[in-house]
């Protein structure tokens, strides 16, 4: 909305006006995680929560949102699994709406609409989308369940919620709408396929056939968030690991390790075979970003980067 308020400004107003980056949390998580939980009521973790993704400020609600909704006030082992997160942050959004609107929560409306949105995303090969056409769109299929009044104001809702953000692209005029969270619309939208195509197969099929404009082999880093999704719900869902279906070139090949070294901390613990990674990382060449990854999950006693295996590791590798 830069351009449209600009241009409402006088040029003397205009002068006194600065634009500030903001960084986040960037260097100050532990405070910041202290601040939202001393907010929420969360017991604060006498070891620092070092996934970097508490820096983002999204992130840190949502992660306190998903714990209130269940009530919890300490954080329970494990609880860092996006899925774990997403899910809960959702139903509770869902039963935010459902009381507002008087509605069975069972209805799952915001379920509804987030399949919408995704579905939408994916025909038009975009991040994004109008939003006066996906709000159409949403109170066309919901006017089944509410009233045509409340299905056209319920896109707004969960805007107003925060699940979704509109705005003007710079030197447009079209409002449009996103996921607030990316990385939660990159997860989402992984899950949408992987309920499409139920078994890998037809997922893989799907993948390499010229249908995908999303998931691009060439290049990578344009869809480096849904690859990361991919790498995380692949071995939940199917049992088997993303690189032992797909060929990278050398170049790629660097890249696609970093991911599958980055992942793990989104991952859950049970679900990884150590022996697996390991082969295929060829770890002695990736020891120093593995070792910051082990750094951000070593307090888990699940996961095979755990405090144990390290200790029981270490000693029996050379340093260079």
């Amino acid at each position: 909305y830069k351009k449209i308020i600009c241009s409402q400004l006088s040029n003397e107003s205009l002068e006194h006006i600065c634009e500030i980056h903001h960084n986040g949390f960037h260097d100050m998580e532990f405070d910041a995680c202290k601040v939202f939980f001393d907010y929420y009521k969360i017991e604060t973790p006498k070891i620092p929560l070092l996934n970097p993704e508490f820096s983002n400020p999204l992130y840190l609600k949502l992660f306190c949102e998903s714990l209130k909704i269940q009530n919890l006030k300490a954080i329970p082992k494990g609880f860092n699994g996006i899925f774990n997160l997403i899910n809960c942050y959702i139903k509770g959004i869902n039963q935010v709406l459902a009381d507002q609107l008087d509605i069975d929560s069972s209805l799952k409306l915001v379920y509804q609409a987030i399949h919408i949105i995704i579905e939408s995303l994916l025909n038009q090969e975009s991040n994004s989308l109008l939003y006066k056409d996906i709000r159409r769109k949403v109170a066309q299929v919901l006017s089944d369940d509410i009233s045509d009044h409340d299905a056209k104001q319920f896109l707004d809702l969960m805007i107003k919620e925060g699940i979704i953000t509109k705005n003007i692209p710079y030197g447009d005029e079209e409002e449009i709408v996103y996921f607030t969270y990316e990385r939660m619309g990159d997860y989402l939208t992984i899950e949408y396929l992987t309920n499409k195509y139920t078994d890998f197969p037809s997922l893989l099929e799907w993948i390499e056939s010229s249908e995908n404009k999303i998931l691009n082999l060439e290049n990578f880093y344009y869809s480096k968030g849904l690859w990361q999704a991919l790498s995380v719900i692949i071995p939940t869902k199917y049992n088997i690991e993303l690189f032992d279906y797909f060929n990278f070139d050398e170049y790629h090949l660097h890249d696609f390790k970093n991911l599958i070294i980055e992942s793990l901390v989104w991952r859950d613990p049970k679900g990884i075979d150590p022996e697996k990674i390991r082969n295929f990382l060829n770890l002695r060449s990736w020891c120093n970003l593995l070792f910051k990854i082990i750094c951000k999950i070593i307090r888990d006693c699940d996961c095979f980067l755990s405090v144990s295996y390290t200790h029981l590791t270490l000693p029996t590798k050379r340093i260079v």
